[in-house]
């Protein structure tokens, strides 16, 4: 994600996804890659799902990414 590879990025958490359709950090990923893409609204559903769950630090980085694309 980082290197601005998002195909890729977005086909591995794609096969993570398959897998756990829940997992927060994934969601987060994808909803980031979204949001790289310039695909807010794409993004908000993950950002929800991971605000909901999983590690603390994804859930709150989700609440306030979340937030933020409210506040637009």
């Amino acid at each position: 994600l980082e290197d601005g590879r998002l195909a890729d990025c977005e086909a591995a958490v794609a096969q993570v996804l398959a897998a756990a359709p829940d997992d927060a950090l994934a969601r987060w990923v994808r909803a980031s890659a979204a949001l790289r893409r310039g695909k807010p609204e794409k993004a908000k559903e993950d950002l929800v799902v991971a605000a909901r769950g999983g590690d603390a630090f994804v859930a709150e980085t989700a609440a306030r990414l979340l937030e933020e694309l409210h506040l637009r």
